[in-house]
């Protein structure tokens, strides 16, 4: 690739790869609030049916 052509082309690549942390980092707090929330629906259930 020639960067004095097309000099925005390194720009490009550090936006997509700071999109793709903020995904995997949205979906790990995703899991969390899926265990969580898990979690919290077991106890619940502990309560009503013991």
């Amino acid at each position: 690739m020639n960067f004095e052509i097309d000099p925005l082309t390194l720009d490009r690549v550090g936006v997509l790869n700071g999109d793709l942390w903020m995904i995997e980092r949205y979906l790990a707090d995703l899991l969390t609030a899926l265990l969580s929330l898990m979690q919290a629906m077991g106890d619940l259930a502990y309560c009503f049916f013991r």
